[in-house]
This record gives C-alpha cells, structure tokens and sequence, in this order.
C-alpha cells in the first residue's frame, strides 16, 4: 500500500502602504451628479484632528472651483 504525500500550500503576505490615486475632474463630476443627484469626490485631505486642508488636495478643490463657475445655477451641499 502506497500513502499519498500530503500536498501543502503556502500563501506568502506583504503588507505595503496604501497608495491612492484618484483625480477629480469638473465634468466626470458633473456628471455623476446628473447621473444620481451626488458625487463622493475623493483627493480633499485634512491634517489629522483639525479642519486644516492639506496642500496635496488643491487640485481636487480647483477642480470643484471650476465645476461651480463653469455651472453657476448649480447648488451643492457638503
């Protein structure tokens, strides 16, 4: 009688830091907010703990700067 090997298998995990890279523009914006009355906008980063916005997230702003003047009958709310 001849026994089986036992067959192992080995799942190797690396943890890595997160990198996100989502860019908003005005009209990808526009139109989610045609498509269903709302838009998560992703890129508006604040220092932990305080209302203070981070540098890095001044395009995202621009971008919803430009969404409004481009749209000035447009109303939102945050």
């Amino acid at each position: 009688m001849r026994i089986a090997a036992p067959i192992i298998n080995q799942t190797i995990v690396t943890e890595q830091e997160m990198k996100q890279e989502v860019t908003a523009d005005g009209s990808s914006l526009k139109d989610e907010l045609e498509k269903g009355g709302h838009v998560a906008v992703y890129g508006i980063l604040f220092d932990t703990g305080k209302a203070t916005i981070q540098p890095s997230s001044e395009s995202t702003l621009r971008e919803i700067v430009k969404l409004m003047q481009d749209n000035a009958d447009l109303k939102l709310r945050v």
